[in-house]
């Protein structure tokens, strides 16, 4: 293998494709990156057997091949390297061992046998979806934030995109709250699905999307899901199970509504937050003039908030949630003004848009005292 590309393409597309190697793994070969030459295009690969990325990079081919080297040192090195032109190529000399040359500056490495590197898997299409990167970006931020982390309950470490005609609904839960967001598809899906992506795949393809295009497309097969961007293509086994009936968890009437402005209620509760701490509750006491944002932690103190309300209807309450998880609620709202949906303090309130529901954050009380 002899080739000569640009520092700064390569290096690009080598820190996206490094975020699909296998940092602790028994199979030191999953560590590292695929270096691998197609006509004028070097292909990158990396696999932890969950997720495998691909990415293209323009590039001069004198002769073709293929080598694994280690990722991290790879992008250390690259990265380190003044811009320009690079050259890479196996050394004649010794085996296993590749050169990295730009200006003044050689590196040799030792790699690792091309042929023990996994095949890039190959997806049958089952359906195909267009989605604007700047819906599917927003939706990801709302419902990662829910995705549970607690690995007894599998099912729950992943998102489910159920998808029937031109609409996906995307949600995810932890049991304690549950994120949901909608997708309006411009091309008509033939047959409905429910699939369920895990939430590492999806946060890693969040991160590709930042530096990403106008639109991605969503590959669907029978185990798989394709993410693809551009030249980019990340791949992701889908898990098995069956997702929590979220129509079930949702409530279909409230008895108290309450019309504030997001970011008084996002400030307000980032202080109280200072004193409820962690895991530490902040407590809502509503009226109808105004909701009262409090917190006591014994050792460190208490504050209270009084914020002015649109509107409200329905009867008194004092309700308490976790701090964190109704800061990620009203963060979730895309509109100024949000809506608080309750029932009871023992009963879950609802977070949600002033103009739709395309996108809805319930989250379960805390008992107090």
């Amino acid at each position: 293998m002899l080739i000569k590309c640009l520092r700064d393409d390569i290096l690009s597309k080598l820190q996206i494709v490094q975020k699909g190697t296998a940092n602790q793994t028994t199979l030191p070969i999953l560590s590292g990156i695929l270096l691998k030459t197609d006509e004028n295009i070097l292909r990158l690969q990396a696999t932890n057997l969950e997720i495998s990325i691909m990415a293209t990079v323009k590039a001069s081919i004198t002769k073709p091949g293929m080598s694994v080297f280690p990722a991290r040192l790879l992008v250390d090195i690259i990265r380190l390297l003044p811009p320009g032109q690079l050259e890479i190529g196996h050394d004649e000399n010794e085996d296993n061992v590749v050169f990295i040359r730009s200006e003044n500056t050689e590196f040799k490495l030792k790699t690792q046998a091309p042929e023990d590197f996994p095949e890039f898997p190959e997806v049958e299409k089952e359906a195909e979806i267009i989605i604007n990167t700047d819906v599917i970006n927003k939706v990801l931020k709302q419902t990662l934030k829910a995705v549970s982390k607690d690995e007894t309950r599998p099912i729950l470490n992943g998102i489910l995109f159920s998808i029937k005609e031109n609409e996906i609904t995307v949600v995810s839960t932890d049991s304690y709250r549950l994120a949901l967001s909608k997708i309006k598809l411009k091309n008509k899906i033939k047959e409905d699905q429910d699939i369920v992506i895990p939430w590492r795949a999806l946060d890693e393809f969040q991160k590709i999307i930042s530096a990403g295009s106008k639109q991605i497309t969503l590959i669907l097969g029978k185990n798989q899901a394709i993410f693809k961007l551009d030249d980019i293509i990340l791949i992701s086994r889908l898990l098995e199970g069956q997702f929590p009936n979220y129509q079930q968890l949702l409530p279909t009437e409230f008895t108290i509504t309450a019309e504030i402005r997001r970011e008084d209620l996002v400030a307000a509760v980032t202080r109280a937050s200072l004193i409820a701490q962690k895991n530490q509750s902040v407590k809502l006491n509503l009226t109808d003039k105004k909701l009262t944002i409090s917190a006591q932690s014994a050792g460190i103190g208490e504050t209270t908030e009084d914020l002015g309300i649109k509107s409200t209807k329905g009867t008194e309450i004092e309700i308490a949630f976790n701090s964190q998880y109704l800061l990620d609620g009203a963060a979730s709202v895309s509109t100024d003004t949000v809506i608080l949906e309750l029932n009871n303090s023992v009963s879950p309130g609802l977070i949600k848009s002033l103009k739709n529901n395309d996108s809805l954050y319930l989250i379960m009380p805390i008992r107090v005292n």
